[in-house]
């Protein structure tokens, strides 16, 4: 993908920890893993966080630790996905610090440009494009924000303009500040909202970053931002009015 190549010699040994929370996600847990596996970026580990699953979940995380010594495994049961990673961020070592879950690929090389973006700028965050591909309906769409600076205001007026699994953190971020536990569909968005004008500098870059699977056939039901019967859009709206207050632009444009 354009640009890769050019920021690969700026990562250095900038240290990359993903952290991939998963319930009953063995359908395409394999497959995010390997898309883990097969990125060129040396210093980097992938921190699974399951210990409830009953789909065949642990034999493949247990295969994969046993394969690839960048891949570990937090066995703990957990209260959902804020709290998976919570976990997962207790027991990661890297200096950047991204997200993906079990539905989720990521994209060639992106792991080596998330490092090199960060080599040439002091960010806080660097954020990206991703594909949407709905299985069943044989369609994949290619998601870009409609604005490229994340400030409150833009986050009331659009939504949410990127997914967890595109945006990769300094740990710094995260030692500051931790998603809701409280949130159970929507925790990425309220994030963005908490710490969007505290003064971090989210850097965006036109890049693919990961593949988001729609898939209603899985165990463990479908990725959650498929929102088949409506939980994520009613928390998000919860969460949008909450921080809305003296914000005058309008909420989901």
């Amino acid at each position: 993908m354009p640009g890769r190549t050019r920021v690969a010699a700026a990562s250095g040994g900038l240290s990359i920890s993903v952290i991939l929370p998963n319930l009953n996600g063995a359908k395409h847990l394999q497959a995010a893993i390997d898309s883990f596996v097969a990125q060129a970026h040396p210093h980097k580990e992938l921190v699974v966080v399951d210990g409830m699953s009953s789909d065949g979940s642990h034999e493949i995380i247990a295969a994969a630790c046993a394969a690839y010594p960048e891949v570990r495994w937090v066995r703990q049961a957990d209260e959902g996905i804020s709290d998976a990673f919570i976990r997962g961020f207790g027991a990661c070592r890297g200096q950047v610090v991204g997200f993906l879950g079990s539905d989720d690929r990521l994209a060639p090389s992106i792991l080596e440009e998330v490092a090199g973006t960060f080599g040439m700028i002091d960010a806080d965050a660097v954020w990206f494009n991703s594909y949407t591909w709905f299985v069943a309906e044989k369609r994949c769409d290619l998601r870009k924000p409609p604005v490229q600076e994340i400030t409150r205001s833009n986050l009331l007026a659009h939504g949410t303009l990127v997914g967890w699994q595109n945006i990769y953190y300094r740990r710094r971020v995260y030692d500051a500040h931790l998603p809701s536990r409280e949130c159970r569909w929507a925790m990425d968005y309220e994030f963005l909202l908490r710490i969007a004008d505290l003064g971090y500098l989210f850097v965006y870059v036109d890049d693919v970053a990961s593949v988001n699977l729609m898939d209603t056939g899985t165990v463990a039901g479908s990725n959650i931002s498929s929102d088949l019967d409506g939980r994520q859009y009613r928390e998000s709206c919860a969460i949008a009015a909450a921080y809305a207050d003296g914000v005058t632009t309008p909420i989901f444009r």
